[in-house]
């Protein structure tokens, strides 16, 4: 929270003009170095958080029985794993919708703040800029994701997309877009950060976007919109960058996950948020995976252990 406050006090100060030089705090610390910028964009806790929407409301696992649904607390989860037409029943504090907005809010104050500056002969300036637009494209794409038709050619101009925050300043009103509006501005997001983002990936610091996460991120944009060969082309940019597999007979077989933060083939972190973590990380019994998912996997395919646990329900 107090995060969010600093920032804040910053777009407020922006809007300010000739009043941010003026700093009528001596205390106040406004980010200006790399350093600075870097400090907000590694805060994982907001930077690195993905909406749980799509994994409620998946079909590869089921509820084992109708009692054990009755029982769940949250009516997001009810509502979500039947695909109810109002899956939020007027709840206005959606987490999934809060979250990315909150990481375009961090990236649009860097932005806004580097856009006062002349970057051009600051490498490292243009590579937190390059992340910045990253973290952007990525949180719009899940917003896009959960709150909008999927794109369609022939309707993307006319379906309703998401609001396209471009600026820090809170007090804009800024409209709904059209769902070609909100891919138009991921993909521009997202090439720009893959011309300023540096190659490689940062062993230790995997929540920090590198070229190859941009070049993934557009193949999984361009696959949405149907346009195969731009995934493709992208698809093929990413593998040429880093192409690394794990030897799964190297990983230990343990409860909860096998695979860690620094993971071999992850080219880029974020975790699921965890309101709902009965679901994405542990049931307790309540939830088993689909029987028709579970049987595509031989008994001697090491996927199957890797993947999922037993439960009471087996």
């Amino acid at each position: 929270m107090k995060k969010i406050i600093l920032l804040i006090t910053i777009s407020t100060l922006l809007s300010c003009g000739k009043k941010l030089d003026l700093k009528p705090d001596s205390t106040l610390v406004l980010p200006k170095t790399a350093q600075d910028f870097e400090n907000l964009l590694d805060n994982t806790g907001v930077m690195n958080i993905t909406p749980a929407l799509a994994q409620l409301s998946a079909d590869e696992y089921y509820i084992t029985s109708f009692t054990l649904y009755q029982s769940l607390q949250d009516p997001i989860i009810r509502n979500a794993y039947i695909w109810k037409p109002d899956v939020y029943e007027g709840e206005t504090q959606l987490g999934d919708w809060r979250a990315p907005y909150a990481q375009i809010f961090y990236s649009n104050n860097v932005l806004d703040i580097m856009s006062t500056q002349d970057i051009t002969n600051d490498p490292e300036k243009q590579r937190i800029k390059g992340w910045a637009l990253f973290d952007r494209a990525y949180a719009f794409y899940a917003l896009v994701s959960n709150f909008s038709k999927a794109y369609n050619r022939q309707t993307a101009n006319t379906d309703l997309g998401i609001p396209l925050r471009l600026s820090s300043d809170i007090t804009m009103n800024v409209p709904r877009s059209s769902v070609e509006q909100a891919y138009d501005q991921i993909i521009k997001d997202a090439l720009e950060s893959s011309k300023l983002l540096q190659q490689d990936i940062i062993t230790g610091k995997k929540n920090r976007p590198s070229k190859v996460a941009s070049y993934a991120l557009l193949a999984r944009v361009y696959l949405s919109m149907r346009d195969y060969g731009q995934a493709e082309l992208y698809a093929d940019k990413c593998l040429a960058l880093y192409s690394k597999l794990t030897d799964y007979n190297s990983l230990e077989i343990r409860r909860g996950s096998s695979f860690t933060y620094n993971s071999e083939e992850t080219i880029y972190f974020t975790q699921q948020r965890v309101d709902y973590d009965r679901v994405t990380y542990g049931s307790g019994g309540l939830y088993s995976v689909d029987t028709a998912l579970i049987s595509l996997y031989s008994a001697s395919d090491l996927r199957k252990d890797i993947y999922f646990t037993s439960n009471a329900n087996g």
